[in-house]
């Protein structure tokens, strides 16, 4: 910048000009300045007339400009420095200063307004941030592959997606990657690139990886081809998703279904499914029972509406679930197959997707003929249910700490059922958690998120100011520190899962009763063989009592202590095969009636092995005789050859037999029992043997 030489080139120096010029005396007070001082700050004229030029600077950047101004009276080139000065209105504005000094000692200053300039920066700055972000939370890496040179690149979540090292060629690991594709997933996926690479349309794909670590990861992957203003292939872009939970989740929900169909098959109610169009696809034993089929092959295929008597009442059911999407104990005429009428009380639903298109109806029909025969019919009434949205919804947060302020998306308002005017500090947020969790939230939040430095991964209930009602919500986040180690920010996102977490829990109820009804009719079958023992009334059940304390001080995991507690309930059912008469007899038995005997394992195992147990009660019976030495019978198994659960089952028979009263002999007493155990080491499994005798000598193991 050149010196004005005369005082004349000094007031045109700052008369003539649109920026923010003045002229500044060797104390650093205003000689002469520009119109835009007024015009652009709104600074009156008097102000400026005794103000100090560096006191108009902001405070957090007046030192830069001070050691500028030193520079430029040192007679050096001062440079540019950027600094704020804040407008009349309170404003602060950002300006690009450069500054030069004359030899009287005067210094000729001009500033730039770049605050648009410097706005605009942060702004793009700040979205590929948040790009990264958002690519980090969902999981999902995108790439381009250019095809002129043959250049790969990625974003950071790709790297952390296909466990590659940032430091080594990325178009090399992704060739690597390829060769690791599970063998079934190899083909559709290099289908669906060859598609790609053609410039076909082509449907994303999901497939398998195995990682350097040996991990099975699931990954969805789409892309399309690039083209120029002239329309050829310049690139391939697309992206890649980890969707490894979602996809075991998947298959979680199919062995659920599995479980589902066949705990309904059990049901004494009807149950069915139809399709939009109102064709049965899906219905129990007690279904085609209670309308007179011979199987449920006979009944899917039909249309439900077959099922009513009459006319009218069908198209009365059909009205109400087109407009309310439930039927609620609705009681009327059914229809046979033979042509008999049945009164029938039906709960139907509509079933949608997540977008809330119809998919069909499903539900439960009793029969109640004998209850209306008898006037004792029930004519109930609820309010109607509406049909809950189905549509699974995420929304997204950004919790700067620093400031106690957090700013969310428009769905993640939606879901908490807050509006623009919700005071979002931390308080508010603690205040939209439900009473019975917010305590739990801080303390989690604090403890371990805060704490522990963990990623934000809670399921928990809000409750929404606007209505009321309770949200089961799952939050994924991760917190920011500073150098210190203080949190400075929180980003992540929500996501509404109250549908599946009531899911789950009716499952888990159905699952639960499900099993105490398995437990009862093995008790019930149990009880069949005492019938016939009298000398041996309890043993079972006595049996299963020790087999379950030796499972848990071998710590087990609880489907395991399940599954022997209930072979040992039903551990002798085969003896229903052999004569009672030897079953009681006193006196010892001819080596005939031993082999009878020693069939009794098969035997159980034969009327069991189609029984759909959770668990091998089958096989645990049918080896419960068996020794580690080979000396046991019905297969004359050995060591590992024979199942760890019917070993404690094994174990846990001989003690009890042992120590209780048999027609052929006296009770020998606990000790005996144990020091059988003790005397012949080779016969059973060492484990469940140090088990049992640490129970013994805790005066644990009761007979």
């Amino acid at each position: 910048m050149q010196v004005p030489a005369t005082p004349h080139e000094a007031q045109v120096f700052c008369a003539l000009s649109r920026d923010l010029r003045c002229i500044v005396d060797a104390s650093g007070h205003f000689v002469r300045w520009s119109e835009c001082w007024a015009s652009s700050l709104g600074y009156p004229e008097q102000g400026l007339r005794d103000a100090a030029f560096l006191d108009l600077i902001d405070e957090a950047d007046r030192a830069a400009v001070a050691a500028a101004l030193e520079v430029s009276r040192s007679g050096a080139p001062a440079g540019e420095t950027v600094a704020r000065v804040t407008a009349g209105n309170g404003t602060p504005v950002w300006v690009e200063w450069r500054l030069c000094t004359d030899e009287d000692g005067l210094t000729f200053v001009v500033g730039l307004d770049v605050t648009e300039r410097r706005r605009s920066a942060e702004t793009v700055a700040s979205l590929r941030l948040l790009e990264d972000e958002a690519e980090q939370i969902a999981h999902l890496g995108s790439w381009r592959l250019n095809l002129t040179d043959g250049s790969l690149v990625g974003s950071p979540e790709l790297y952390r997606v296909l466990h590659a090292d940032p430091s080594v060629d990325l178009l090399a690991q992704t060739a690597l990657a390829r060769q690791r594709i599970h063998p079934d997933d190899a083909e559709r996926f290099e289908a669906a690139r060859e598609l790609i690479l053609s410039g076909a349309p082509a449907a994303p794909v999901d497939f398998r990886v195995f990682m350097p670590d040996d991990d099975i990861r699931w990954l969805h992957a789409q892309g399309r081809l690039i083209r120029d203003a002239d329309g050829d292939a310049v690139a391939v872009g697309g992206f890649i998703q980890d969707i490894t939970d979602r996809a075991r989740a998947d298959e979680a929900l199919r062995a659920s279904e599995e479980r589902y169909r066949s705990a309904i098959d059990g049901m004494q109610d009807a149950f069915f499914q139809a399709d939009a169009d109102g064709v049965l696809t899906l219905v129990n034993s007690a279904a085609v029972r209670m309308y007179g089929f011979d199987s449920p092959a006979d009944m899917v295929g039909r249309a439900a509406a077959s099922l009513y008597a009459d006319a009218q009442e069908r198209d009365d059911v059909l009205a109400q679930l087109r407009r309310d999407g439930t039927v609620f104990d609705r009681i009327g005429l059914g229809l046979r197959q033979d042509g008999t009428t049945l009164w029938v009380s039906l709960n139907v639903s509509v079933v949608r997707n997540d977008a809330g298109d119809v998919l069909g109806t499903e539900g439960f029909a009793r029969d109640v003929t004998e209850r209306v025969r008898a006037s004792e019919a029930l004519h109930e009434s609820e309010e109607d249910l509406r049909d809950a949205q189905a549509i699974a919804r995420i929304g997204s947060y950004v919790f700067d700490m620093v400031a106690d302020r957090w700013t969310s998306s428009a769905t993640m308002d939606d879901i908490f059922g807050i509006d623009a005017g919700y005071v979002r500090d931390y308080d508010g947020w603690a205040a939209l958690v439900h009473e019975d969790d917010r305590q739990m939230m801080v303390d989690y939040f604090n403890d371990d998120v805060a704490g522990k430095r963990q990623p934000f991964d809670k399921q928990y209930r809000v409750t929404r100011p606007v209505d009321g009602e309770t949200v089961w919500v799952h939050g994924h986040g991760r917190l920011e520190f500073d150098a210190d180690g203080h949190p400075t920010r929180l980003v992540g996102a929500i996501q509404d899962i109250s549908r599946r977490h009531l899911g789950e829990e009716a499952l888990r109820t159905t699952n639960e009763s499900l099993e105490r009804m398995v437990y009862d009719v093995a008790e019930a079958m149990g009880r069949v063989i005492e019938i016939r023992d009298q000398y041996t009334k309890g043993h079972q059940e006595r049996t299963a009592r020790v087999a379950k304390a030796i499972a848990l001080e071998m710590g087990m995991p609880p489907h395991d202590v399940a599954a022997v507690e209930m072979a040992a309930v039903v551990h002798d059912i085969g003896k229903l095969s052999v004569p009672a008469e030897i079953l009681t007899r006193p006196t010892l038995l001819t080596e005939l009636e031993m082999s009878l005997i020693r069939e009794h394992p098969r035997n159980g195992y034969e009327i069991l092995k189609d029984i759909p147990f959770p668990w091998p009660v089958a096989q645990i019976v049918l080896q419960h005789h068996e020794r580690m030495d080979g000396s046991g019978y019905p297969e004359g198994l050995t060591g590992e050859r024979i199942a760890p659960l019917a070993r404690v089952l094994c174990v846990a028979d001989v003690v009890e037999a042992m120590a209780t009263h048999r027609p052929y002999r006296p009770a020998l007493g606990i000790d005996a029992a144990v020091a059988e155990l003790r005397a012949a080491p080779a016969k059973y499994d060492p484990a469940v043997v140090e088990a049992c005798l640490r129970l013994y000598e805790r005066g644990e193991l009761l007979v």
